[in-house]
């Protein structure tokens, strides 16, 4: 997530980044992995957590979606590093994630300070 971005825009980024279940699940598996692992076998194990008993067709897709959409987001966020020549992908940091979700709270707590000034001032 890009640094010295407009207000909101951080926050904006952190609730696309995590509205997909797929890249919640990649986030997930990787983030407890210590080394790095296969697009296809990453494919794989969220194809298995997404439908009882996948096909090889569902598993193709599923790393079509990962190669093309969500790693690609994830690694633009800096929370991933992949290297698609390898087809190789790795968790990186949860710093962005949790500076995003840092920023959403302080963006709630103003809005909050906001109503309670407006409902007390005469």
């Amino acid at each position: 997530m890009t640094e010295n971005r407009p207000r909101g825009n951080r926050i904006d980024d952190l609730f696309e980044l995590l509205s997909d279940s797929h890249r919640r699940a990649t986030i997930h598996l990787l983030a407890r992995r210590e080394r790095p692992i296969g697009v296809e076998q990453l494919a794989e194990r969220i194809a298995s957590q997404t439908w009882d008993d996948p096909s090889h067709e569902d598993v193709r897709r599923m790393h079509i979606s990962l190669q093309h959409t969500h790693l690609p987001k994830l690694d633009d966020a800096d929370v991933v590093e992949c290297d698609f020549d390898a087809q190789r992908v790795e968790f990186t940091n949860w710093r962005p994630i949790e500076e995003g979700w840092q920023e959403a709270r302080s963006w709630f707590e103003r809005l909050d300070e906001s109503s309670q000034h407006r409902s007390e001032t005469p």
